[in-house]
């Protein structure tokens, strides 16, 4: 998912140069301007999409890579049963009473 994020982010940041490219950056003493070229428009504007659309995919995986983290959180002093439904190797560690270790 996460990998998945990165292309979607690269494809934004390709997005961005597109949209870059078709406009024209003016400074000035009042400020600073941008002009888009009326033949450019197209690109302009597929540019824009690109880059807007990746951008909402790229959260989109992240948000599934975040959901997909195996988290359980449990309070102090808390019984749990634990079912697993897999064969799986499971390190229980030993609880030293009286801080020795």
């Amino acid at each position: 998912m996460i990998a998945r994020s990165m292309l979607a982010g690269f494809f934004g940041g390709v997005g961005d140069a597109i949209k870059a490219s078709a406009t024209t950056m003016s400074v000035s003493p009042l400020g600073t301007t941008q002009t888009v070229d009326p033949k450019d428009i197209a690109m302009s504007g597929v540019g824009s999409g690109l880059s807007s659309g990746f951008k909402e995919i790229q959260k989109f995986y992240m948000e599934l890579a975040r959901q997909t983290m195996p988290v359980i959180e449990v309070g102090a002093t808390k019984p749990v049963t634990l079912v697993i439904s897999e064969g799986i190797n499971l390190e229980i560690k030993k609880i030293v009473k009286g801080g020795g270790k």
